[in-house]
């Protein structure tokens, strides 16, 4: 029986006590030369306007909620921290805090963590956490 609560996230956003939480998939970045192939271009842009979405159905909530999480899955930068249209949304909005996961392994070394811009980064994949809860500091 699923808790009538949960809400998942896909272009979509929701407020749990006075933190509203914007998210999406999200997707590999085209500065990511590795792994980014010209068939995900496409779906690249459309996580990124998945991501706009989410975050403008909050535009005229913003008396509601005192502080703002983006959730991705992916990794919102390449390993480099490059910018992306997924930064970019996060500050233009503002975003307090974005959580993510996807990576495991060694890539977790080179993952975007910590503050850039106004933003703190936090990689929540379970072996990142170590298969325990992430601490958020809102």
């Amino acid at each position: 029986v699923l808790d009538p609560s949960i809400k998942v996230l896909h272009a979509s956003s929701v407020i749990a006590g006075r933190v509203a939480i914007a998210g999406t998939r999200g997707w590999s970045c085209p500065t990511d030369d590795a792994s980014f192939k010209p068939e995900d271009e496409k779906i690249y842009r459309r996580e990124v306007g998945r991501l706009r979405n989410a975050l403008h159905s909050l535009a005229s909530r913003q008396s509601e909620y005192d502080a703002l999480v983006v959730a991705l899955h992916y990794p919102p930068a390449n390993e480099n921290h490059e910018s992306s249209g997924f930064t970019d949304l996060i500050d233009e909005y503002s975003a307090d805090a974005c959580v993510y996961g996807h990576l495991h392994g060694e890539a977790i070394a080179n993952a975007l963590t910590g503050v850039r811009n106004k933003t703190t980064y936090y990689v929540v994949s379970a072996d990142a956490v170590g298969f325990a809860p992430a601490e958020i500091k809102l």
